[in-house]
């Protein structure tokens, strides 16, 4: 089975907002808020596939999409990740003092979108073999 293409897109945003978001962690000269949004989009990404792939559901806001992963038991275990990912993204955009710090930029990546990552790409695994 092959994913749908909207799913197919979803996923290469995921990829390029994480790939992005690591370039951040690696640059000096860039603010690391800009880290914090690139690797929410990301995990935004990675959950509207599954979202799509399996039950052709599109989310069109962040508390919509909080829902669906509240209310989905594949979608539960990684709700924690996100909602860390979701409250520093909206520090990021919504408070200019709000400081940010290598760890932090660090654990985004490396805790965060990485478990939802692993997560997503594991159902997805599994639908393509339904």
């Amino acid at each position: 089975m092959t994913f749908k293409p909207e799913t197919r897109d979803y996923l290469d945003l995921a990829r390029e907002s994480r790939q992005q978001a690591a370039r951040l962690v690696a640059s000096n000269d860039v603010p690391h808020r800009w880290l914090a949004i690139a690797a929410f989009d990301s995990a935004c990404q990675f959950i509207q596939a599954l979202l799509w792939e399996r039950y052709s559901v599109r989310v069109s806001s962040n508390p919509q999409r909080l829902r669906e992963i509240e209310s989905n038991p594949d979608l539960a275990p990684i709700a924690a990740q996100y909602r860390h990912l979701y409250d520093i993204a909206e520090r990021a955009r919504e408070a200019p003092r709000y400081q940010f710090n290598d760890a932090l930029s660090r654990d985004l990546l490396d805790n965060d979108l990485a478990v939802i990552e692993t997560r997503i790409s594991a159902l997805l695994a599994t639908q393509r073999e339904r």
